[in-house]
């Protein structure tokens, strides 16, 4: 089996980055990543990877059409274990919090957690990832029960086990996420309290949790809310739901979105242009 990829030649600037990123994530497009080239060069670059012939197509005709930044784009077929080992080469020592290191390959005397990415999102190095390990690292409380909704790499339940966690949930509707995120449970050889496994969102979720997490697109938070008298069977009094994956410029409204459905706002953190919001049910 073979890979598209795509790559990108764009003028090098800070701006026009955050701009392609934003678009990658907003129209759910994970499987990517930036080459800086030479410190002299005037160009950077990025790279997506997708299977599906459709969608190559429609990113092309995006991207050329969108963003007239982009200089050149250039296809190939690559085959998967191709674009990991170059996405794990780009990989450096990152701390996504005060207390947690991600390193999929030293030993150091800290909290680690060793990820090595596959074909799904959260490496630790996306802001969202780090507004979403900061958030559980100051409400997760020692024995709490974690759902992790979207659970990609598996890095939030590797957190929240490393913070003190009993146990945690992972669930994504993606099987390569699913099976990133059991190899990842693994490799930190803590599958005795992690659980990985398939459904779309909630619906094959039991039991109660003290925290659910999730970092996902803002236009997938709403759906979770939406079902939100089944959300609320699942969380435990004075649990606490936390969410990423937000766009700032979504924030205001989304806030007003929480609250019409019955949630009170306990706290919001920016690292532009992304955010997150911790949430609690109102018992009337």
């Amino acid at each position: 089996m073979f890979f598209y990829c795509l790559k990108g030649k764009i003028i090098k600037d800070a701006g026009y980055e955050d701009e392609i990123e934003t678009y990658f994530l907003v129209n759910e497009i994970q499987d990517y990543f930036f080459e800086e080239g030479k410190p002299e060069d005037e160009f950077s670059f990025f790279k997506i990877i997708t299977a599906s012939e459709e969608k190559r197509i429609a990113i092309r005709h995006e991207i050329t059409s969108k963003f007239p930044f982009i200089l050149e784009v250039s296809e190939s077929l690559e085959k998967p274990e191709d674009w990991i080992e170059k996405w794990k080469e780009s990989l450096k020592p990152l701390w996504i919090s005060e207390n947690i290191l991600v390193d999929p390959f030293t030993d150091k005397d800290v909290k680690i957690i060793k990820i090595i990415p596959g074909l799904a999102f959260g490496t630790g190095e996306h802001e969202t990832t780090k507004i979403a390990v900061q958030l559980l690292e100051k409400y997760l409380k020692k024995d709490d029960m974690i759902l992790d909704v979207g659970c990609g790499t598996g890095i939030l339940s590797l957190a929240g086990i490393t913070l003190g966690a009993k146990g945690s949930f992972g669930v994504d509707n993606d099987f390569k996420s699913v099976e990133a995120a059991k190899e990842n449970v693994e490799k930190n050889k803590m599958s005795g309290r992690i659980t990985i496994f398939e459904t779309d969102l909630l619906s094959k979720v039991e039991g109660k949790f003290d925290i659910i997490i999730s970092n996902i697109l803002v236009e997938v938070l709403e759906k979770l809310l939406v079902s939100e008298e089944l959300l609320k069977e699942k969380i435990e009094e004075n649990g606490k739901i936390i969410l990423s994956g937000i766009i700032e410029s979504k924030l205001d409204a989304f806030k007003d979105f929480c609250v019409d459905k019955g949630y009170r706002i306990l706290e919001t953190i920016t690292q532009s242009p992304w955010s997150g919001i911790v949430l609690e049910v109102i018992n009337e």
